[in-house]
């Protein structure tokens, strides 16, 4: 895809972090392959979220209706995995927590995403 090519370059990747440290300064909620290993390694809070392809596959057939068949679209999901983590690999920061989604609703996944944080924030430093 177009964001592989782009992002393997190291300046360009240089520059997305600085802009994405700026917006975040005063607290955000960000989504990304390296916000919370690279961008953010001391946020208070990160998690991660996981799913097989064939889940992945069948949740971009439901946002973008039909079109190719399913076993294409999780083929190139995993084909673009590869390419992705030859410069970026999707895997989560040490102290991230882990989310399966692959049986859940976005709601319920938006529900256990909101109790981690509330459990996080409600720690002692």
């Amino acid at each position: 895809t177009a964001v592989s090519r782009v992002s393997r370059h190291s300046q360009v990747r240089a520059v997305l972090r600085t802009e994405q440290r700026r917006l975040g300064e005063n607290g955000a909620v960000m989504e990304g392959r390296d916000i919370g290993s690279v961008v953010f390694p001391d946020a208070a809070v990160k998690i991660f979220l996981e799913a097989p392809a064939g889940e992945r596959a069948k949740r971009r057939i439901d946002e973008r209706g039909a079109g190719a068949p399913p076993e294409e679209i999780a083929r190139a999901l995993v084909v673009r995995d590869e390419r992705d983590a030859a410069v970026n690999p999707f895997v989560p920061a040490a102290d991230a927590v882990v989310i399966d989604t692959s049986d859940r609703t976005a709601d319920d996944v938006f529900a256990h995403a909101l109790e981690i944080v509330s459990d996080r924030l409600a720690e002692p430093s």
